[in-house]
């Protein structure tokens, strides 16, 4: 069964994102974010290997008292023209693409493109 058959309901609305081979050129191996919030800092790193278009991305959740967790996502990198090409071989109707953690429209210099995609009732 496809994985977006498990991930959404019939008429349900999935909503997921992607980062793009351009972030991983933008930023290559020099990708850091931190942040702190009343419940945990984190620290985010990133490295970029264009020959296999993946990028390696490392979190670091720490609590107050010390203790947390670290988590390691390992993701190929798509354009935003390859995900659309996707989407239009199956049935998933584009409800929008999205520019990073806006509500503009995607493009292809996009870093990062949040998609909401809407399973068909009765699929």
């Amino acid at each position: 069964m496809s994985s977006w058959r498990l991930a959404c309901s019939s008429g349900g609305v999935f909503v997921f994102d992607h980062v793009t081979p351009r972030h991983g050129h933008v930023h290559g191996d020099d990708f850091h974010d931190t942040g702190t919030t009343a419940a945990f800092s984190y620290r985010r790193t990133s490295a970029y290997d264009p020959s296999t278009q993946t990028q390696r991305t490392v979190f670091t959740l720490t609590r107050p008292d010390s203790t947390g967790a670290r988590e390691v996502h390992v993701q190929r990198l798509y354009a935003p023209g390859t995900v659309a090409a996707r989407l239009a071989e199956s049935p998933l109707q584009v409800v929008g693409r999205y520019d990073g953690f806006t509500t503009r429209p995607a493009h292809d210099q996009s870093l990062r493109v949040h998609w909401a995609v809407r399973r068909p009732v009765n699929l």
